[in-house]
């Protein structure tokens, strides 16, 4: 496998990101970036004899404004792509066959194992990416140097091969400022991405499939459906033209879960409340649903006065845009809200994930107990050790905690990133298991947050936690429940977003989370 991950190594991407010059190399950070450049630069006019140049730019992109210019966005071909992987390596020609399960006889493609025997095989499915990323100083306010990276995968390939940088293939990098230029936000430039994999006419990744060498001499063929976008919450409101956390009706995916009122105010059997954790009473959002509510809003926006407008959608949870995805024929293919994938990581781990205010919340109630110091927190870190690949804790536990008023009690664990965020719960569960549970102290707290390790081990176990979705169904659930009463302050809308983490998983049959995309962007950074 040495060859493929090579040969995906040193292919150029337009804004240069995901190059790895000199894989294995002793190089700088500095020298890699001008090697990327320098190879971006000799591809640049690379084409392929059936699908043509490999950078091409989008279109049906409008200014804002009338009478403004916008600067056209490049963007990686991935039918040319993948055709170019598999013309320069036969070894990654081979894999991705074994990966699709299909190849042609004639004009009839059929699935086949590596035996040649006929099987069925699941659907092969492209996953997009799209989320910010900013070099130098992550917390600089303002655009500044921010630019956002749309990434793309296929559902065919295994865990070990999509938890690599090479297994997420870049489609385009923009600056965050150029939004605001475009009629239509994100909405309109995340539908200009898709009609990339699934134009109206011509070669399409659903209905003609792709045509590409197998690497023995013959054509291998196969199809691909679209799954959806992975990112955090703000993302993918953005992208179905949302409202998100900001509206009534705070979730992307349920018709009936309501927020931004007092838990006891909803009754009936109807409407949930967002903390509540009776999710047998969630009622899914379907895409007819969600195509009657666009209907909806286009229909009240010609007839409704402003202000009733506004309120109608801080209803609806989803905001009115002519210039979207919601007007535009391709919305058949983006199927929303099954198109929109809740992102474990920053619904769990990431900065404000629900695990970050839960670990605020412990330590601050065991330090104010007077049951343990910040003192003996260090010393439990420092005799510790951690997995090498990830590095030691580095972390004083007094300067990450963030208070927000003593009399509510609403602590949150300020860490670096996600990775971090795992590190420390790693520490209280060695803190529970060997000091608190044998003495009998905060046993409910301490119950909730060897239920939360619980359920990140079980979804850092890659694609084996598909066989374990009950249980973190259950996990997940008894963990909500804990915390709506163990910390009531603390809870947000991203305690139920979590929820939608193993319907994801079934939808796409692996585990998937923005780990590896952003672990991608390092490359973009070093360049930017």
């Amino acid at each position: 496998m040495d060859d493929i991950t090579a040969t995906a190594s040193v292919l150029p991407y337009r804004a240069l990101a995901g190059i790895n010059m000199g894989l294995g190399a002793r190089l700088s950070q500095q020298q890699r970036a001008r090697n990327a450049y320098a190879a971006d630069k000799a591809f640049e006019g690379t084409t392929t004899e059936r699908y043509g140049a490999l950078y091409k730019e989008a279109g049906g992109l409008a200014p804002a404004q009338e009478g403004d210019t916008l600067a056209p966005i490049q963007y990686v071909d991935p039918f040319v792509l993948l055709e170019y992987l598999c013309i320069v390596s036969p070894c990654f020609a081979r894999f991705l066959g074994r990966c699709v399960g299909t190849k042609t006889h004639g004009d009839e493609a059929q699935p086949v194992d590596p035996g040649g025997k006929a099987q069925p095989v699941d659907p092969t499915r492209v996953v997009l990416y799209h989320d910010d990323a900013r070099p130098g100083n992550g917390h600089r306010p303002g655009y500044g140097r921010l630019f956002c990276c749309v990434y793309w995968t296929l559902s065919a390939f295994p865990d070990w091969f999509r938890q690599s940088d090479d297994g997420w293939f870049t489609l385009c990098i923009y600056p965050r400022g150029f939004i605001d230029n475009i009629r239509g936000g994100v909405s309109a430039l995340f539908a200009a991405m898709l009609r990339v994999f699934y134009p109206p006419e011509g070669v399409n990744f659903e209905r003609t499939g792709l045509a590409l060498p197998d690497g023995r001499g013959a054509v291998m063929y196969f199809k691909a459906e679209f799954a959806g976008v992975l990112a955090d919450e703000k993302a993918l409101a953005e992208t179905a033209d949302g409202k998100g956390a900001s509206s009534n009706k705070p979730c992307l995916w349920c018709c009936n879960v309501v927020g931004r009122c007092d838990p006891s105010q909803v009754t009936g059997d109807v409407l949930v409340h967002f903390s509540s954790s009776e999710y047998e009473r969630l009622s899914p959002l379907t895409p007819e649903n969600l195509t009657a509510i666009w209907d909806e809003l286009h229909a009240a926006a010609e007839v409704m006065d402003h202000e009733a407008f506004l309120n109608l959608q801080m209803k609806r949870g989803f905001k009115y845009s002519p210039y979207g995805i919601q007007r535009s024929p391709i919305r058949a293919v983006a199927r929303f809200p099954r198109g929109l994938l809740a992102d474990w990581m920053h619904n769990l781990v990431a900065s404000g994930g629900v695990a970050q205010f839960e670990v605020g919340q412990f330590i601050m109630r065991l330090v104010d107990g007077g049951s343990i110091t910040f003192d003996t927190l260090q010393n439990l870190v420092s005799c510790l050790r951690f997995p090498k690949a990830g590095g030691r804790l580095s972390i004083r536990f007094q300067d990450r905690i963030v208070m927000k008023g003593r009399k509510t009690f609403k602590a949150k664990m300020q860490l670096a990133d996600a990775v971090e965020c795992i590190k420390v719960v790693m520490v209280l569960q060695v803190l529970v298991q060997r000091f608190l549970e044998p003495r009998g102290l905060f046993p409910d707290e301490s119950a909730s947050l060897l239920l939360l390790s619980r359920i990140i081990r079980l979804l850092r176990s890659g694609d084996r936690a598909l066989g374990r979705l009950s249980l973190l169904r259950d996990l997940i659930k008894q963990r909500h429940e804990k915390c709506t009463r163990l910390y009531p302050m603390c809870v947000k809308p991203k305690l139920h977003y979590l929820s939608h983490t193993p319907d994801v998983f079934q939808w796409l049959r692996g585990n998937y989370s923005c780990f590896t995309p952003e672990r991608k962007h390092r490359w973009a950074k070093r360049m930017a």
